[in-house]
């Protein structure tokens, strides 16, 4: 994979967090942070998906166990990020569900607020 996600592409999480917005779960005006510096990536980097001290927010929809990439359609958001603090690069996830990419305001350098 390089370069762009498109609908219908599917990532399938093993052992995946999940986080409900909304009345159940996350507020407008939670913050989630990354721990460390992460800049936003507007396209995939590689095979790893992002690239060193990155992370990418893909609108879609979370069932059972798969992300279906869904910019149209898509109800959830998965966040995909580098979680090695060093030079290299681990791609991790959260699918935050019932809220799409624009509802999300990054910060300037670490994370995003849920607006």
């Amino acid at each position: 994979m390089s370069g762009t996600l498109t609908n219908t592409d599917t990532f399938s999480i093993v052992a995946a967090a999940t986080l409900n917005v909304g009345a159940a779960g996350l507020a407008t005006g939670d913050t989630l942070s990354f721990g460390g510096a992460q800049s936003l990536a507007y396209q995939v980097a590689s095979a790893d998906i992002v690239a060193d001290g990155e992370y990418m927010l893909v609108q879609g929809t979370w069932v059972g166990g798969t992300f279906t990439v869904d910019s149209g359609a898509g109800t959830d958001t998965l966040v995909l990020f580098d979680s090695d603090p060093t030079g290299g690069v681990a791609t991790s996830s959260v699918v935050l569900l019932g809220v799409l990419p624009a509802g999300l305001t990054p910060l300037v350098a670490d994370g995003f607020t849920i607006a």
